[in-house]
């Protein structure tokens, strides 16, 4: 296996060899002066970091995973998240040089972290995991600051529930001929949909995931923070197209408070 890089301004061509296919395995930090390619030789997994300008190799080292699945630049460009296979919950932060800063593990024997992602001030690093909960790391220490659920039932009033509601046009069968001509035929199908706010306490459907087949529909599989870092949505498989709003402790917010959307 081999990486080719094309430029788009100069039409050259480098090749990068021994990239590991996994599924986050390439990542650019945001101002674009660095690329990091996740590398498997030799049955071990490294990290090389290239200098974009050039492609010149600026750092290669080992990381200490059993089968690396992912890497991420925090925003800044100042660390590199390197988080393990699911079998086994481990989530590595390395410097620029290649230092290894700090090592998270939650928990040990059962599946981990399904996903990962940095909050736009690069303070936050939000981890998902497949047992439906979500951890947020903090850029000081790398230790857990708190963690958040996904409960099948929600019963505070300060958390606002709102509840997909689908509308179909009318058909007017009296005015409709049979077979209806082409035009009118696309419109039958379409539908309106819109949010209404539902009453608490509210039991939301989930899902039993199917054990006997790979990847099952569990854990945290979708994160993302908004642009002020204030907030971060999230998705668990088991719930029905529901996602959840949380404002982690950054700069004076109370967290606790939410918002959670319901679809069918």
């Amino acid at each position: 296996l081999r990486i080719t890089v094309w430029s788009l301004c100069t039409k050259s061509v480098s090749y990068i060899k021994y990239p590991k296919a996994c599924q986050q395995g390439v990542t650019f930090t945001r101002d674009g002066r660095y690329m990091a390619l996740a590398e498997r030789r030799d049955c071990k997994d490294y990290v090389s970091i290239f200098v974009c300008s050039d492609w010149q190799l600026l750092r290669h080292f080992d990381t200490d995973t059993q089968d690396l699945a992912g890497i991420e630049w925090a925003p800044n460009g100042c660390v590199l998240a390197v988080w393990d296979t699911c079998l086994e919950y481990k989530i590595l932060l390395y410097s620029l040089d290649g230092r290894l800063l700090s090592a998270y593990c939650a928990y040990e024997w059962s599946l981990g972290i399904k996903s990962v992602a940095w909050s736009p001030s690069s303070q936050f690093l939000a981890v998902g995991s497949y047992d439906g909960k979500v951890r947020l790391l903090n850029h000081v220490t790398w230790k857990m600051i708190t963690e958040f659920g996904h409960p099948a039932a929600i019963n505070n009033p300060k958390i606002v529930v709102y509840k997909e509601a689908e509308k179909g046009p009318p058909l007017g069968l009296g005015r409709l001929s049979f077979p209806p001509p082409l035009p009118l035929v696309a419109p039958l199908s379409a539908s309106e949909s819109k949010y209404e706010i539902a009453s608490v306490p509210v039991s939301l459907q989930t899902l039993k995931p199917a054990t006997d087949r790979a990847n099952p529909r569990m854990g945290v599989g979708m994160l993302a923070f908004s642009a002020d870092s204030y907030f971060l949505a999230t998705r668990n498989g088991q719930c029905a197209l529901v996602s959840t709003c949380c404002a982690p402790r950054s700069r004076g917010r109370n967290h606790g408070k939410g918002k959670a959307s319901e679809g069918a």
